[in-house]
């Protein structure tokens, strides 16, 4: 099961880029997920990553399906010793393999200013879950999620949107001020068999307008991290005609930037 990546990714990326350069494992392979951006320095498409940082492929780079913004998950492998990485704390990016997969992930709906009625059903709206760890990654303001589902065909395409009240006040528990973002899933299409079990699909979430508002409220009470939890639909009533019960997350925890 994959672990829970929270709080100051790019901080940590800095410094794991740095050790891996001044010594460890200098060949391995990875995965990862990353947002697509052109570099202001090298004008090269780079992708950085949660746990990777910024990472250089060729292959990306000559991809112009792929469009700055874009979330993407990527295998990869890497050669530290290579001649193209001899430099790359200068060039600020790693380059891995010309023989990476990749892939597309969807990019869900943010509503920064209101929640949805958590009372009422959406169209074809459907259950979901997470697994005990949570399993998140934050980078470039997108949240990247994997909710699951009891059951799910395979290509089945959902409709994800992450809603986000203002005005809700904020919890507070052990000295944490926690926020609360809600999850909705509506089902747009069938897929076809099989189907699977306790899977799911992995969403991305621009967060840049909730985490810009947070952050000030935040910074103004000296604080330094932020906490938040996503609330989810997990229970039906037996009609299926409101939302009978909703779940929670872990709380998680991002550092908040600092200026």
């Amino acid at each position: 099961m994959r672990k829970m990546i929270i709080g100051g990714f790019l901080a940590v990326n800095a410094l794991l880029l740095t050790s891996c350069l001044e010594g460890g494992q200098n060949t391995g392979s990875d995965w990862d997920y990353g947002v697509v951006e052109t570099s202001s320095l090298s004008y090269k498409r780079i992708i950085t990553t949660s746990k990777w940082g910024p990472l250089y492929s060729r292959v990306i780079d000559s991809d112009y399906s792929i469009n700055d913004g874009d979330c993407v998950m990527i295998n990869f492998s890497y050669n530290l010793n290579s001649a193209d990485n001899q430099d790359a704390s200068a060039k600020g990016y790693l380059t891995v393999d010309d023989q990476i997969s990749y892939g597309l992930i969807d990019q869900g709906i943010v509503n920064p200013y209101s929640l949805t009625d958590t009372t009422r059903l959406l169209p074809n709206e459907i259950t979901t879950f997470f697994d005990i760890e949570n399993y998140n990654a934050y980078v470039r303001e997108h949240l990247f999620m994997t909710p699951l589902f009891s059951t799910i065909l395979t290509d089945q395409k959902n409709r994800y949107d992450l809603s986000f009240n203002p005005d809700q006040p904020v919890e507070e528990s052990e000295g944490k001020r926690i926020y609360n973002f809600y999850l909705r899933v509506e089902k747009l299409e069938d897929g076809k068999a099989p189907a699977h079990e306790n899977n799911g699909q992995t969403i991305a979430f621009n967060l840049s307008r909730i985490m810009s508002y947070i952050n000030v409220v935040e910074k103004a009470q000296n604080k330094d991290a932020m906490y938040f939890k996503i609330n989810y639909v997990a229970e039906f009533n037996e009609d299926s005609t409101r939302v009978q019960r909703w779940g929670a997350t872990k709380v998680q925890s991002l550092l908040i930037p600092a200026e």
